[in-house]
């Protein structure tokens, strides 16, 4: 699986680059994704969006998802790949 390491995201940029990676893994490896309809995806991300403080205090990270940045941006739009 393709590793996205999201904490080099600090520009619009950057994102925009990490947007273009998670489409093309969308395209060429769609077994890998949970939710791979719309509406799928948009539930799955509302919910980890919700979730995602959770994450960052399991792998220890000293991110606080209350201040949006790309990364946590970046970060709601993986988790939204495979939560159920």
């Amino acid at each position: 699986m393709h590793k996205f390491d999201t904490r080099t995201l600090h520009t619009r940029q950057d994102f925009v680059r990490f947007l273009e990676a998670l489409h093309t893994d969308c395209q060429k490896h769609p077994e890998r994704w949970e939710n791979t309809t719309l509406p799928d995806f948009l539930e799955a991300f509302g919910r980890y969006a919700e979730d995602i403080q959770q994450y960052y205090i399991n792998t220890q990270q000293a991110v606080d998802a209350d201040c949006p940045s790309w990364q946590v941006f970046a970060d709601m739009l993986l988790g939204a790949r495979v939560y159920e």
